[in-house]
């Protein structure tokens, strides 16, 4: 996971449409190949902290609350969220599924020729969606293989990761598995950015997916990105034969 994080924030230093295409690429490769979380990663630099590893029954996901700056963008937010989880964790980032959930909420398409399209989907089979507002710059994108990626700018950071944080609780009350996989804190193009990493299975279900996302820390508006992709499924025996660890 460790080349995950850093394929990711160091992409992210390049703050605008022309780096989501190769976040979206890296990551997805990472995370496609990536096991279930097992060891800590090494620590940061200073004054960066530790990162936090290891796998978590239905863990309680903690919301921290916002200043009042980031009130001002609570409804972006909350877009922003809504789009990731139910337009990409809900649907598993399933083409058909994604595709009728961003028309029903209003998202219109783009043309694939279209130059944030090109840059969007860097190269690969996919549709790209945007939203209709004249706030913010929202784009839902699913492409082939399991892959869903919501990139907003103009957001505040804190304020996503509440909605986020708020959303993935309830699914878990649920009784869907969410695991903490990893999260740090990172200063690249002069902002400092909270990485979260976060493992996800629905109730019955199978597949296990890796979800990405990474937010400013600050009230300023900024470029936040939200990604998915199918993950290898944790063990669930260790190599004595004891149950794993859940």
């Amino acid at each position: 996971m460790r080349v995950q994080r850093r394929m990711t924030l160091a992409l992210l230093a390049r703050v605008g449409l022309a780096a989501v295409a190769a976040l979206m690429s890296s990551v997805a490769q990472a995370q496609a190949a990536a096991p279930a979380p097992a060891s800590a990663p090494a620590p940061a630099q200073p004054p960066l902290p530790q990162a936090q590893t290891g796998a978590v029954t239905s863990p309680k996901i903690e919301v921290v609350p916002l200043a009042p700056a980031a009130e001002v963008n609570s409804a972006a937010a909350q877009s922003i969220a809504k789009a990731f989880v139910q337009g990409c964790v809900l649907t598993e980032g399933e083409l058909t599924g994604a595709t009728d959930w961003a028309l029903s909420a209003g998202y219109e398409p783009r043309d694939a020729g279209a130059p944030e399209a090109q840059t969007l989907l860097d190269g690969q089979a996919g549709s790209v969606f945007a939203l209709p507002d004249p706030t913010f710059k929202l784009y839902l994108v699913v492409m082939s293989g399991g892959r869903c990626t919501v990139w907003a700018e103009g957001a505040v950071g804190p304020a996503v990761q509440q909605e986020f944080q708020k959303a993935m609780g309830e699914l878990s009350a649920k009784g869907a598995r969410v695991q903490k996989s990893g999260e740090r804190t990172i200063e690249r193009a002069g902002a400092w950015r909270q990485q979260l990493q976060l493992r996800y299975r629905r109730v019955g279900g199978s597949q296990d997916l890796g979800l990405n996302v990474v937010t400013t820390v600050d009230d300023r508006p900024g470029v936040q990105a939200l990604h998915l992709a199918r993950v290898s499924a944790a063990p669930t025996h260790e190599p004595d034969g004891q149950p794993a660890a859940r």
